[in-house]
């Protein structure tokens, strides 16, 4: 519908425009992986880091919204077609 969303964008890219390079930084995964590593940043940096995970996590959330919305959108008119 001339709509792009999440889903015409390549994920890997744009981790890499908003994370940097990740060769430098080893994350763990898991919940915690934004406070991994407190031998190689201060607590300033982890609370920034922090605070940088929980804008991105809202970010996500909103945009998980609108595709929400737009299927329901979509489901509802492909549902009320005639024919």
């Amino acid at each position: 519908m001339g709509s792009s969303l999440c889903c015409s964008r390549d994920p890997d890219s744009t981790r890499r425009s908003t994370m940097g390079s990740t060769s430098d930084r080893r994350w763990q995964t898991g919940d915690d992986k934004y406070l991994s590593d407190t031998s190689t940043f201060s607590v300033k940096e982890q609370e920034h880091q922090l605070k940088a995970a929980r804008r991105e996590e809202q970010r996500l959330g909103h945009e998980a919204e609108k595709v929400n919305s737009w299927v329901k959108h979509e489901s509802a008119r492909f549902d009320h077609r005639p024919g």
